[in-house]
């Protein structure tokens, strides 16, 4: 919401919008292809964990321009987090490493969109 008001402007706000909504829908596209990504590698592997290196390959793999480490890892582990729970998340200590796994799909912007009723239907 902070960074909406920065573009919330008398007169022209739709104009200084657009391009705000249109960061927004990138983050949203690119978050659901993170959550599929993981899917996929885990549906390949069948491993119950996927690396954030193996994560990191495909990513750059299939995406462009690519994340760097530390961007896709943030990434992660806000989809990972409790509030939002499309992933989960394993660590190890000895050596760090990071470890991700497939929790539920995130829908995409155009799932989101209310479905019409019958009375607009007819």
């Amino acid at each position: 919401m902070w960074e909406l008001k920065k573009y919330l402007v008398a007169g022209n706000a739709e104009e200084k919008i657009a391009p705000y909504l249109q960061q927004v829908r990138q983050s949203i596209v690119t978050r659901v292809f993170i959550v599929r990504l993981v899917k996929y590698l885990q549906n390949r592997s069948c491993k119950k964990y996927i690396s954030l290196e193996a994560i990191e390959a495909g990513y750059a793999l299939y995406r462009q321009p690519p994340l760097n480490r530390s961007e896709l890892l943030t990434i992660l582990i806000e989809l990972s987090s409790p509030l939002t729970g499309y992933l989960g998340r394993y660590v190890t200590t000895q050596p760090k490493s990071y470890y991700f796994y497939h929790l539920h799909d995130l829908p995409t912007p155009e799932e989101c969109k209310p479905k019409p009723s019958p009375e607009q239907i007819v």
